[in-house]
């Protein structure tokens, strides 16, 4: 196979061998499977902390985004951070590492993808039967509830 410019060596190594689809979509998105979540960083802990504690007490309209936060008070949030013990880093890490644990994933359906894989799988069972009835001679139907 040609080599096209701007393709990755590691598609096209996947592209190049012959295999099935299910095999070349798992290799390429084997790396999204394997991590996870990154690492907690003290930095954005403190960050987040330092946010939250400037948003309370206000409402949902009023609250101070993180960019302008950051912005506005930059230089204090640098020394403060500098400030911290290592045992304070590890508190903030902590409290983000329950969070992270204690957090319920939420799984929102696909219409779309559900259609698609209802459609497949009938279309399957549809050719399976009418092998089952070329080979055996036998004339039937099935009823899906």
């Amino acid at each position: 196979m040609p080599k096209r410019r701007g393709t990755s060596p590691r598609i096209m190594d996947v592209l190049c061998t012959s295999s099935s689809l299910k095999w070349t979509r798992v290799q390429l998105l084997k790396s999204q499977n394997l991590c996870d979540c990154q690492r907690v960083n003290s930095w954005n802990a403190f960050i987040r902390a330092k946010l939250r504690d400037a948003n309370s007490g206000r409402d949902r309209g009023d609250r101070v985004k993180l960019t302008q936060f950051v912005a506005r008070n930059k230089d204090d949030l640098l020394v403060a951070y500098k400030n911290l013990t290592p045992a304070q880093q590890e508190a903030y890490n902590a409290k983000v590492q329950v969070a992270r644990d204690t957090k319920v994933m939420v799984v929102r359906s696909n219409p779309k993808a559900i259609s698609h894989t209802v459609s497949a799988a009938f279309a399957n069972m549809d050719r399976e039967w009418t092998a089952l009835c070329a080979q055996t001679g036998l004339e039937g139907f099935y009823i899906a509830v």
